[in-house]
């Protein structure tokens, strides 16, 4: 099992880190990627997700992977900012002072991401075993997560959660140059962490899941306006970032998703569309 150092010294690997990344690419023409699937279902198998140029599987609960090594880059979903309850490391953690509060849309607690002990099991057990079933990267999530606790009303409390998630960023393609790392949101602190991932992806680009009123919606112009100068200062800092994004729409809402996939397209987007569960595959970026 890969040892990793604590997060104070992991600025030590940045300049192995650039060498690393720039060689990784230096025989190699990077590849294209027109599309891409986040499925976190385990019904549908290699047959149909491989259509895509690159698939997101939940790391835990997922189909067969490919048995040969033709297939489109798969990433493992790992959540950084909160702990789900039952889940593989919830006996580990649920006494845990780094559990700060709990999310109870998605049944978990959100973590200080600061805490070692939280660090040292994703850096030492979650991300090894997902590589350890054969996963070609990482989806990274719940860095809004993180990012929340700083808008609470002790939001001065958590102060340096930023620098903490850009050096977990940094550990893990310092460890594992090789590997693709995609991170979902977490815009505010794109501009810091976007040369050390290949992908992030804006989830609740043109349309979202509202929790509260159980009903998929557009997103407002502002909300996204507000967040889309991250995009352009994780460019700058990144020309080769591929952008993803994901929106939600039901399944009977087909108007609503392909205005989300032109609208995606229009912005410089990989667009795609699923029911909130992501449980299903669309084709709906296939066919169009």
């Amino acid at each position: 099992m890969k040892r990793f150092r604590c997060v104070v010294s992991i600025v030590l690997w940045v300049a192995a880190a650039v060498f690393l990344s720039i060689a990784s690419w230096a025989n190699d023409s990077p590849p294209v990627f027109n599309n891409w699937l986040c499925y976190y279902g385990d019904v549908f198998g290699p047959e149909i997700y491989t259509r895509f140029d690159l698939v997101a599987l939940d790391s835990r609960n997922h189909p067969p992977l490919p048995e040969t090594a033709d297939h489109p880059p798969i990433l493992g979903y790992l959540s950084v900012g909160e702990a789900d309850i039952g889940g593989p490391y919830w006996e580990k953690v649920r006494q845990a002072d780094f559990l700060v509060k709990e999310n109870k849309d998605w049944n978990s607690w959100i973590v200080d991401i600061r805490d070692h002990h939280w660090q040292r099991l994703l850096l030492e057990d979650a991300i090894p075993e997902i590589f350890e079933k054969g996963f070609d990267g990482l989806f990274l999530d719940t860095f809004d997560s993180s990012l929340h606790l700083l808008d609470l009303p002790d939001g001065e409390r958590y102060r340096g959660v930023e620098k903490a998630l850009l050096a977990i960023v940094i550990a893990i393609k310092s460890t594992y140059p090789e590997k693709w790392i995609a991170v979902n949101r977490g815009l505010p602190v794109l501009p810091e962490i976007a040369p050390w991932i290949d992908f992030v992806v804006y989830e609740d680009l043109y349309s979202l899941y509202n929790h509260q009123t159980q009903s998929y919606e557009k997103v407002s112009d502002a909300s996204r306006e507000e967040l889309m100068p991250y995009i352009e200062k994780g460019l700058a800092a990144n020309p080769s970032l591929r952008l993803l994004s994901i929106d939600y729409a039901a399944a009977d809402q087909l108007e609503l998703a392909l205005e989300a996939i032109r609208f995606a397209r229009k912005k410089g987007f990989i667009p795609y569309v699923s029911t909130v569960e992501l449980d299903q595959i669309f084709l709906y970026t296939l066919n169009r």
